[in-house]
């Protein structure tokens, strides 16, 4: 049932930035390439499609401003890169020199990305980051629940320092950074810290990411070319919890959720997204509550058991007195061994 529902929330977000695109299409560029991309989850066996369409121009422009056809087109790229091999057939259909790491390797310091380069029509190199969308295994999650005492989350800023230490960006690069769900998180930070350094023009734009630091200064107009797509009853985007000082780098631009727009859309993305959505509708709800009040009432309860990030990190006392590991320590632990050890060995056979 998650995992149709996120799936469902995966060809959500790819209808409706490709619903927002349309009005862009209507001008033709002077350099465009189109073509049908593939992407599937590691926990079925449906290969989905999904056309698409690029533009040089778009990174011509500022990057501060989103744009709904290389919003559409990111989408699709953090939706293909949960299998490198797909990321890599997308990016070269693109006229990138690609290559997939970690997909065989990845531990809960670093992670799976894909990452791809070419030349604009200026000479100016054009860099893709792509980190892995999926998060079904026991270092994916403990990477998740693993956010630090302070600043950035510090899983997701541990597999970005690790993707920096990998890859060169030539100075005055143009940067293409996107990812979705726990890949969004990792991306998000990146954007932010290839921002910062001041290496070229950043285009980011992240899908279902949840919430990534506690700097004051991250909505401010230094991060104004993250974009941060997100459908307000996603769980994934509700955590860590604003109420411990969590934001994302960027800018956030809530998805709608009118169902009499949206399954059209889905329709013709494909029959599996509109069967999905039609399983777990947007109103459906949870102990005669909508979905997104169900996980507003979970989200209080859970702050009003560890109300702070530093509750959550810090050992904890016994009711004799006895020191405790942290909920943080508690929980990664539990993760990185797999909550289901089954299910990790045959992810990791599907993927040698």
């Amino acid at each position: 049932m998650k995992l149709h529902k996120r799936l469902a929330g995966l060809g959500l977000a790819l209808a409706l930035c490709l619903s927002t695109a349309l009005p862009a299409l209507a001008q033709e560029p002077a350099e465009t390439i189109s073509g049908t991309a593939f992407y599937r989850s590691t926990l079925t066996t449906v290969e989905n499609t999904v056309s698409y369409i690029y533009r040089e121009e778009w990174f011509r422009g500022d990057p501060a401003q989103a744009d709904p056809g290389l919003a559409s087109l990111s989408m699709t790229l953090a939706a293909s890169a949960t299998y490198g091999e797909t990321a890599v057939a997308l990016l070269e259909d693109l006229g990138f020199q690609a290559k997939a790491l970690h997909f065989k390797d990845f531990t809960e310091e670093n992670t799976a990305y894909t990452v791809g380069s070419k030349q604009l029509a200026d000479g100016t190199p054009l860099v893709v980051i792509v980190p892995q969308a999926d998060g079904y295994y026991g270092a994916g999650w403990a990477q998740n629940f693993r956010v630090g005492e302070t600043g950035d989350h510090a899983g997701y800023a541990q597999a970005v320092q690790a993707i920096l230490e990998e890859i060169t960006v030539p100075d005055g690069a143009v940067i293409w950074v996107v990812g979705y769900s726990r890949g969004a998180g990792i991306a998000n930070v990146l954007a932010a810290r290839l921002t910062e350094l001041g290496k070229g023009k950043v285009f980011a734009y992240t899908f279902a990411a949840p919430n990534t630091t506690d700097a004051p200064e991250a909505a401010g107009e230094e991060y104004e070319n993250i974009h941060n797509y997100r459908d307000p009853r996603d769980p994934v985007a509700l955590v860590p919890p604003a109420a411990w000082g969590f934001v994302p780098y960027g800018t956030v631009e809530e998805l709608g959720t009118d169902e009499e727009e949206l399954l059209p859309m889905l329709e013709r993305l494909n029959a599996s997204a509109a069967a999905g959505y039609r399983r777990h509708p947007a109103e459906k709800t949870v102990a005669g509550l909508t979905v997104e009040d169900f996980l507003g009432e979970a989200l209080e309860a859970l702050v009003g058991i560890i109300p702070s990030r530093e509750d959550y990190v810090t050992p904890r006392q016994g009711a004799d007195g006895q020191e405790l590991p942290s909920y943080e320590k508690t929980l990664t632990g539990v993760l990185r061994t797999g909550m289901d050890t089954g299910l990790a060995e045959t992810l990791h056979q599907l993927q040698a």
